[in-house]
């Protein structure tokens, strides 16, 4: 857990995590989310109870399978599965059903079984695996596993605390390069909407990263920043680099330049 803060007079953001501080011009949000768990009786996470259709549905060809809710993404969830097994069961634990009329029309014209009962128990092979779920009218169902569509808790007050927009979902709001509504903000991967996926995050973090080495450049300046500067770039100005970077890069460059010159010798 940690707190941010804008440090407003020298155009930095304090980050305050236990005992450490850092400050930094420019802050990348990767806080992700938490799915909602249904209360028990459940399976394992991995043995029974799965979080990811676009994972693990493979997993359930021919199998019974269960999606447990009663909002618009079980319904569509459960349609989806139907490509992967001709047996799937709505769990609706007793709640109401909260998709619209529209979707139900569609969900109830598929041969998708819609369970009202809420659970009462539940039984797991001897290697760990759901083998049944068990009701309170006295029914048992056996299932392989299944998908639990509660919805998602977004790690996002550090983003909102600086401000930034969220969507009415609770992620983050961004453009195409993760740039936020408060300059030098960022956020990607699960924090944002989009797919929940390691492979898409990563990219996601690779273009804000790229976004922020554009922002942070000194060239090309404005027409505005060269009026500024007295209408021209005198050459005791570049190259615009730190010079913490700059001994790196050097430093860099004489390794490489040593291996180089190893590897040649050798080859003589």
């Amino acid at each position: 857990e940690g707190e941010g803060s804008e440090d407003s007079e020298n155009d930095l953001f304090h980050l305050t995590a236990g005992d450490t501080e850092v400050l930094a011009k420019q802050v990348i949000f990767a806080t992700g989310f938490s799915d909602v768990r249904p209360d028990p009786p459940l399976p394992r996470t991995g043995r029974g109870l799965h979080w990811c259709l676009h994972c693990d549905a493979y997993m359930f060809v021919d199998e019974p399978v269960f999606v447990m809710g009663t909002g618009e993404a079980t319904a569509h969830v459960a349609m989806i599965m139907l490509n992967f097994t001709p047996e799937v069961d709505i769990l609706t634990r007793g709640e109401e059903i909260e998709w619209s009329e529209g979707t139900d029309e569609q969900v109830r014209a598929h041969p998708i079984d819609i369970v009202e009962e809420e659970l009462a128990g539940m039984n797991k092979r001897d290697d760990g695996w759901l083998e049944s779920l068990e009701f309170e009218d006295g029914s048992r169902r056996e299932y392989r596993g299944g998908f639990p569509m509660y919805g998602s808790d977004y790690n996002n007050e550090l983003a909102a605390s600086l401000g930034c927009d969220t969507n009415d979902d609770g992620t983050v709001a961004v453009d195409d390069h993760g740039r936020t509504s408060v300059g030098g903000v960022y956020a990607v991967g699960d924090l944002i909407a989009g797919h929940n996926q390691i492979p898409v995050a990563m990219g996601e973090g690779a273009k804000a990263g790229i976004s922020i080495h554009y922002d942070i450049r000194k060239f090309p300046m404005s027409k505005e920043e060269i009026e500024a500067a007295g209408g021209e770039i005198s050459a005791e100005d570049v190259p615009a680099i730190g010079e913490e970077l700059r001994t790196q890069a050097r430093e860099h460059a004489g390794k490489a330049g040593e291996a180089g010159t190893s590897e040649a010798a050798g080859d003589d």
